[in-house]
């Protein structure tokens, strides 16, 4: 059984995201000429007492669907499940998995949609605030939302494992069979790991030519 779970202290149905995901809707992104550098996930134990097998990462609907970023996991109230930017799917610097075991890591660039100067649609608003805030360092966090076929108690792992805990009491978990669905920029992420390194300033290829993000 696929169980879905995100980033943040929020719990969704399987049945939510198979219909955030399951329309045919196309969305345009402007790419910004500024690109970040996103730690999406790690090894560590995040706030939920979870730990997730960076070694299990599936990318394939995430790549599929173009890579997208949302904000909060789609909980804020102007821009819900719209994007406002994507990780790259493409390249030595594109979404992907490094290390492996407690050192594994999934990582990649993005950027921002960039809205047109004189724009009042309040999705791209919060877009450019968004970004200006990531800039400045007052966000400086990524989430992912994802889906996992296996958990267990970190004393079910052999002894062997990189994870395995003796301790019956600790609570903590180890999710594997990972399927991420998007990452998302925010203040708070359940693993401080999540991290962005803002502004590396590489010019997009083509950058008259917007990416677009197929939903399905």
């Amino acid at each position: 059984m696929l169980v879905t779970r995100v980033g943040l202290s929020r719990l969704r149905t399987t049945k939510t995201l198979e219909g955030l995901l399951g329309g045919s809707a196309r969305i345009g992104i402007t790419p910004s000429e500024t690109r970040h550098l996103g730690v999406a996930s790690t090894a560590r134990e995040d706030s939920h007492r979870t730990i997730l097998d960076q070694d299990s990462w599936d990318l394939t609907r995430f790549i599929e669907c173009g890579g997208p970023l949302l904000l909060d996991h789609g909980w804020d109230w102007d821009v819900g499940y719209e994007p406002i930017g994507r990780f790259l799917t493409e390249g030595e610097t594109a979404i992907r998995v490094e290390g492996t075991g407690k050192d594994a890591r999934l990582l990649g660039e993005f950027f921002f949609d960039e809205p047109p100067e004189d724009t009042i649609d309040p999705v791209e608003l919060t877009t450019r605030r968004i970004e200006r805030k990531v800039r400045a360092g007052f966000i400086t966090g990524l989430s992912v939302g994802f889906r996992y076929r296996t958990i267990r108690a970190l004393h079910e792992l052999p002894e062997d494992h990189w994870a395995y805990d003796a301790d019956k009491d600790r609570g903590a978990s180890f999710l594997s069979g990972l399927i991420l669905h998007e990452i998302t920029v925010t203040a708070f992420p359940s693993n401080l790991d999540g991290s962005i390194t803002p502004e590396r300033a590489v010019h997009l290829p083509d950058s008259s030519s917007p990416p677009t993000l197929l939903w399905g």
